[in-house]
């Protein structure tokens, strides 16, 4: 290999730094179709926090860091009535990271996902995607299997 390339390759590595390798953790709550992991909510319990699944993340390093997180569940919803997902970072009020709306009524559950990139600070933090139902009071969201991804 040319001596010049090689020396050009090292000098833009070290002007880049050392960067920590990342690393993907993930946590689901699967049982199958319509089995005892089916959760639900309403308008009126507000904020709820996605069950079965959080993640902790280690920042190491004295700055913030980008987590990309990956949520996917099998959802439904009520017509009128949509389902709303958020994070939480060690139990703090839900935000938006993302896409907010996860889902809208359809004529059977089904498949949804979005991705988010949370600012994660120094030290260790857990994780934890929040659901909501936006609607009339009595409306009901229902989430079913569900699996959160995390890239940090």
């Amino acid at each position: 290999m040319n001596t010049r390339l090689i020396t050009a390759l090292a000098l833009t590595l070290a002007a880049a730094g050392t960067q920590a390798a990342q690393t993907t953790r993930s946590a689901c709550s699967v049982d199958g179709s319509g089995g005892a992991n089916v959760v639900s909510a309403h308008p009126e319990d507000g904020w709820v926090s996605v069950a079965g699944i959080s993640k902790v993340v280690n920042n190491t390093t004295s700055a913030a860091k980008q987590a990309y997180v990956t949520f996917s569940a099998d959802a439904g919803v009520e017509a009128d009535a949509e389902l709303r997902l958020a994070f939480s970072i060690d139990g703090g009020a839900p935000f938006y990271a993302g896409p907010q709306n996860l889902g809208n009524n359809q004529q059977f559950w089904e498949s949804r996902s979005t991705v988010a990139v949370l600012s994660i600070p120094a030290g260790s933090h857990t994780i934890q995607p929040m659901w909501h139902v936006n609607g009339a009071a009595g409306k009901l969201g229902i989430l079913d299997d569900r699996c959160l991804i995390v890239t940090f």
